[in-house]
């Protein structure tokens, strides 16, 4: 091989490894970009899904003090009601007393009555 073949190929592999260098400094530049694009992208992505947990730990407490409103509200409706229902069995119970009771004497009348029937019917 003659010298000129020798540094014409140099020349060529030198001219290709500088292209080459060129077009992958251009593909890192371009790849840089483009992953830049994407943390920025994702960077407004992330930045809106916080937005949107904090709406609903907002929300979400929210309706936890609704809930602890009614919760404590049907407490009172219930305590109200057990009230009530404790009332009508203490009711119910001294009626029914007062019903036995008048039933006792009437038995007791017409026992009474029967034995001073049978009595009068045996003499």
């Amino acid at each position: 091989m003659d010298r000129e073949t020798a540094d014409e190929i140099s020349r060529r592999l030198t001219n290709f490894g500088e292209g080459l260098r060129t077009e992958i400094q251009g593909l890192g530049t371009e790849m840089r970009t483009e992953i830049q694009g994407l943390r920025t992208e994702m960077g407004t992505e992330i930045q809106g899904l916080r937005t949107e947990i904090q709406e609903l730990r907002t929300e979400n407490r929210t309706v936890r003090r609704h809930f602890d409103v009614v919760g404590e509200e049907l407490r009172g409706q219930i305590r109200l009601v057990a009230e009530g229902l404790q009332g009508f069995r203490e009711e119910t119970a001294t009626e029914f007393k007062s019903v036995r009771g008048e039933i006792s004497e009437t038995q007791a009348m017409i026992r009474l009555s029967f034995a001073d029937l049978d009595r009068r019917i045996r003499s």
